[in-house]
C-alpha cells in the first residue's frame, strides 16, 4: 500500500460518492485496490472505496456473459446489459442472428438502465438456439455502437 495523508469524509447520494474534505490522519491507499483505509489506535479499521461516477456511456454488466437459457426455470432465463447514463442518450438494443437478419429489440427496463432480452422474435415467438449479436447503440450527447456475442440454448 502507498503511504496518503488523509481520510476522504463523503456523502453518499444516488450511488455517487462525492468528495467533500480531506484531513490529515496517516490514511493508506491501497496500490490497486483503489481503497483508502486508516487504521485506529483503538484497533478499529475504517475505509473508503476509491468509486466515482462515470462521465460516459458505459455497460456495466452483461448477464449471463456467455450462455442464456430462456426455459422458465428461474436461472438465466433472459438476456440483460446494464448500463450508465450519465448524458441521457437514447439508448436502444437490438439482437441479430449470425446472418445479420435483425431477430428482435431488446426492451428498456424503465425502473432501471437496462436492456433486456426474453429470447424471443419480434413476434414474440422462441428463436432456435444458437450465436446471436447483440448491438447497443448510443445517441445523442455522445454517440457509439457497442457490439457483442451471447450463446441461447434452448
Amino acid at each position: 500500500m502507498g503511504k496518503t495523508n488523509f481520510l476522504t469524509k463523503v456523502i453518499v447520494g444516488s450511488s455517487i460518492f462525492v468528495i467533500l474534505e480531506c484531513t490529515q490522519l496517516g490514511g493508506r491507499m491501497g496500490d490497486y485496490s483503489g481503497l483508502i483505509k486508516l487504521e485506529r489506535e483503538d484497533g478499529e479499521d475504517y475505509s473508503v472505496s476509491n468509486s466515482f461516477s462515470s462521465d460516459s456511456f458505459e455497460i456495466e454488466y452483461v448477464r449471463p456473459d456467455k450462455i442464456f437459457t430462456p426455459n422458465r426455470d428461474g436461472w438465466n432465463d433472459y438476456f440483460e446489459i446494464q448500463y450508465t447514463n450519465p448524458y441521457d442518450a437514447l439508448v436502444n438494443g437490438k439482437i441479430y442472428d449470425l446472418r445479420g437478419r435483425l431477430v428482435a429489440n431488446m426492451v428498456k427496463d424503465v425502473d432501471k438502465e437496462r436492456l433486456i432480452w426474453n429470447g424471443n422474435d419480434t413476434d414474440e415467438n422462441p428463436v432456435r438456439g444458437g450465436l446471436y449479436v447483440y448491438q447497443v447503440e448510443v445517441s445523442g450527447p455522445e454517440n457509439k455502437i457497442i457490439e457483442g456475442t451471447i450463446i441461447l440454448v434452448r
